[in-house]
């Protein structure tokens, strides 16, 4: 949900700045009505793709008691888990061991997960990915 709205917020900025860059380049002034669009057909408003970002993701922040992971392993959707970081500031995830994480940052998280995977010989070369939830 949050994720659409930020996009909803993202088309209106660019529509919003549109809008005004049109109020500038016609010479707007403070007596002009507004009874016409400008010539604006709104229906034909384009974002353009390169202007679309992905989320960031905070990577000096550390982990800690009580946050939520979701961990993915690609190609091994059994393995695709929500976490809680437990009181203790440790993790259990399939495979491996419990270990700790706390003060960790979700790439030294990944790399841990990997490793730790790679060990028990039951996947090679894992690739995975640990995003924080809110």
């Amino acid at each position: 949900m949050k994720c659409i709205f930020l996009k909803s917020l993202r088309a209106l900025t660019f529509i919003s700045i549109g809008l005004i860059s049109a109020l500038v380049v016609n010479g707007a002034h403070s007596d002009d009505t507004f009874d016409e669009p400008m010539g604006l057909d709104m229906r034909s408003v384009q974002i353009p793709i390169s202007t679309v970002q992905k989320p960031t993701r905070d990577e000096t922040y550390k982990i800690r008691t009580g946050d939520r992971l979701h961990i993915t392993v690609e190609d091994r959707p059994d393995l695709d888990q929500e976490l809680l970081v437990l009181p203790d500031g440790n993790l259990m995830f399939p495979l491996i061991k419990e270990f700790k994480v706390s003060g960790l940052t979700l790439a030294e998280i990944e790399t841990e997960i990997a490793t730790r995977i790679e060990n028990t010989k039951f996947v090679s070369n894992p690739k995975v990915t640990a995003k924080l939830l809110k």
